[in-house]
């Protein structure tokens, strides 16, 4: 009995040390911190230009990602103090190719009654044209400029042939009211459905010879100065300090030991 009660005791001190937390999100990438400068011209142009990035692949589909067409996706994306800088790589049929195509990626905020709190929407097209939009009432966006704001994108894409490329770069926060506000080491884009009244992260390809959009939900972690020290996901190999090593370790101790020194505690109290 006194075993149970011990048990239960270290259940219950664990689960009050664990912060609450959202489900894992399916296409959850961490943004890295940005070490090679992008030159966005809509290609790779030199080939460590996106090594120091963190990735992730999935598909683009109608209906938010759930039915046909599928596209292939990779997506790229790192971070600096000012700057959130974005590749998208994906893969469609020749035949269906348009030079009037265009990637987004658009961020909105509901309330529990899925009316829309907040929306700011970044557009690139081929050519080098962009959009910087905001206010969306559920049909429609406005630009930026006309609500007194900047376009604060830039972009460009091409197709070789069997993948569509863009690149894109946007102010983490351009301080004018109508963007987003994206923060060192928070994460945004919880919702993984249209009707969820989590914050919207939703990556997509605008076909415009079908008139119709391929999407993907997906959640991005902003990167910190202090990660510029981590080995991004096939990137640059870098130095990192034997300290920053041994410090999860020593926090992991820490826990363990602070939980058992108050299962103790709390069995005698229970005596």
């Amino acid at each position: 009995m006194k075993s149970i009660k011990g048990l239960t005791v270290i259940f219950v001190i664990s689960v009050l040390l664990i912060p609450n937390a959202h489900a894992a999100h399916e296409n959850a990438v961490d943004s890295a911190w940005l070490v090679t400068p992008v030159e966005v011209d809509g290609d790779i142009t030199y080939s460590n230009e996106w090594s120091d990035a963190n990735s992730i692949d999935f598909v683009l589909g109608t209906n938010y990602g759930r039915s046909p067409p599928f596209l292939e996706t990779k997506f790229w994306v790192k971070n600096d103090q000012t700057h959130i800088f974005f590749l998208v790589c994906i893969k469609y049929e020749y035949i269906n190719y348009d030079l009037r195509d265009k990637a987004y990626l658009y961020y909105v905020i509901p309330d529990d009654s899925r009316n829309i709190i907040f929306s700011d929407k970044t557009v690139t097209g081929q050519l080098g044209d962009t959009y910087d939009l905001f206010n969306y009432d559920g049909t429609t966006w406005q630009h930026d400029l006309d609500g007194g704001g900047e376009n604060d994108v830039q972009g460009m894409g091409h197709f070789d042939g069997i993948f569509y490329w863009f690149e894109i770069k946007k102010t983490l926060n351009s301080q004018d009211g109508l963007d987003w506000d994206l923060s060192f080491g928070d994460t945004y884009g919880y919702a993984d459905s249209p009707i969820d009244t989590e914050e919207h992260l939703c990556l997509g390809l605008h076909d415009q010879s079908e008139d119709y959009d391929m999407q993907a939900f997906i959640q991005i972690t902003i990167s910190s100065p202090e990660a510029r020290n981590i080995i991004p996901v096939g990137g640059t190999v870098e130095d990192i300090p034997e300290m920053e090593i041994i410090k999860p370790i020593l926090l992991r101790v820490l826990v363990c030991s602070t939980i058992i020194v108050l299962a103790t505690m709390l069995a005698r109290y229970i005596k």
